[in-house]
């Protein structure tokens, strides 16, 4: 009876000391949601030929110097003829004291690393290289706890191709349920959310966007979840009352110019500190790949003989995103002198990755003797403000039969010349 008493007693104490601890982390501010516009450029997205790339997540916390991490392995990664390749990692550090994120490529080019005081934080860290298609490459991803004697390391693994239009991936960004006591930290929700990016789908693509999550509970007195999905439609939920981490995905097609959001939820009871919950969103946009019309030509000719025919030629290329697709068509050529033919006018969807046009351009020059002007115009049909001009210009020569006749009916009257020369 009296072991009883004594268990009994230790029990009542530590139910008292722990909601003692739970009503002074109370005092705390405990649900942080983040809404930070994306700094680089995000998965999925070519712009002024860089490609960002989510690596993974981190997380850290205080008990038993406790690790999580979840590196993206076997991406590929667009990068047409070559791009800058920027890859990132988030990373949350709770109460710990001295954390550090290292993140590298193995092969030296670039390296950055975090170091944060005890405490709370969270954010993005990024390391970037140019990579031309058919490269591979892996990252390692060190994060260190209290002193540099306890690390983890993990590898996340890459490849480069010219371009895949089945699929683009995104990151939405990381929750973070926490328990309280068990773990001496604030409890809580942690919400991250990236935003803000464009998403490159031509005529429409199938978006992949995921979660990276860490729920961290006692197994005894608490309880976490986390829910995300597009917003209006079935979020997928994960509960867990342990330690339960990993990544959710939303997939859906979407057509060239579509907004999206998404909606992270976060939820977290404990018996003796109370309930937390909290969503944020993660918005998005849609839009097709942007073709851009480039031109050159040797449109120049000097001493043609009148009414000969001579030949020149135009070179019409698409230098804009990757599988854009260019429609073009010559608008406009000088019309009152000569007469013009093209072997082709107007063409569609030419590419980035297609071999440049040639075009033909055959002219009959004028039977007079002068010198002749004007411009080529070539645009692009989608868009009129995207404009080729090719100056061209062509003289003629004299006719040197009809200056030998001239000349002889000088000699034969020497008085027609004397008055020419008056």
């Amino acid at each position: 009876m009296k072991k009883k008493m004594i268990v009994l007693g230790i029990i009542s104490i530590f139910l008292l000391a722990s909601v003692t601890t739970q009503a002074a982390l109370l005092s705390n501010e405990t649900t942080i949601k983040e809404k930070d516009d994306q700094s680089g450029y995000p998965m999925g997205q070519q712009s002024d030929s860089k490609v960002s790339v989510y690596m993974g997540f981190v997380a850290m916390f205080p008990f038993y110097k406790y690790f999580y991490g979840n590196p993206q392995d076997n991406l590929l990664i667009n990068v047409g003829d070559g791009a800058t390749v920027v890859v990132y990692v988030n990373y949350y550090f709770c109460s710990v004291e001295g954390a550090k994120i290292a993140i590298r490529f193995d092969d030296g080019s670039d390296f950055a690393e975090v170091v944060e005081p005890e405490g709370e934080y969270f954010g993005t860290l990024e390391i970037e290289k140019y990579c031309e298609p058919d490269e591979e490459f892996s990252i390692t991803i060190t994060s260190y706890n209290f002193d540099e004697n306890e690390h983890r390391t993990y590898k996340a693994y890459g490849k480069t191709n010219y371009y895949n239009t089945d699929k683009v991936s995104i990151s939405a960004g990381f929750a973070v349920i926490k328990g309280g006591n068990w773990h001496f930290a604030d409890p809580g929700v942690v919400l991250y959310a990236d935003n803000n990016y464009d998403v490159l789908v031509g005529k429409g693509t199938n978006i992949d966007v995921t979660l990276d999550f860490c729920i961290r509970c006692s197994g005894v007195w608490d309880w976490g979840r986390v829910g995300f999905g597009f917003k209006g439609e079935d979020m997928e939920y994960i509960s867990s009352s342990g330690n339960e981490y990993g990544r959710l995905t939303a997939s859906k097609y979407f057509n060239q110019d579509e907004t999206f959001e998404l909606e992270i939820n976060g939820k977290m009871e404990d018996l003796f500190a109370g309930n937390y919950e909290d969503t944020i969103s993660s918005f998005g946009s849609t839009k097709p790949y942007s073709e851009d019309l480039k031109c050159s030509g040797d449109l120049k000719w000097s001493k043609v003989k009148p009414g000969s025919t001579v030949i020149g030629s135009l070179i019409i290329e698409n230098i804009g995103d990757i599988c854009s697709e260019l429609d073009w068509e010559i608008e406009s050529w000088p019309t009152d002198w000569g007469i013009w033919t093209f072997s082709s006018q107007k063409g569609d969807d030419l590419k980035p990755e297609d071999d440049s046009i040639t075009v033909d351009v055959t002219i009959e020059a004028p039977d007079d003797r002068d010198k002749f002007g004007g411009i080529v115009v070539v645009i692009n049909r989608n868009n009129h403000d995207d404009v080729c001009e090719i100056p061209v210009s062509l003289s003629t020569s004299r006719n040197r039969a009809v200056d030998n006749l001239f000349m002889k009916l000088l000699e034969q009257f020497p008085l027609l010349q004397r008055l020419l020369n008056l």
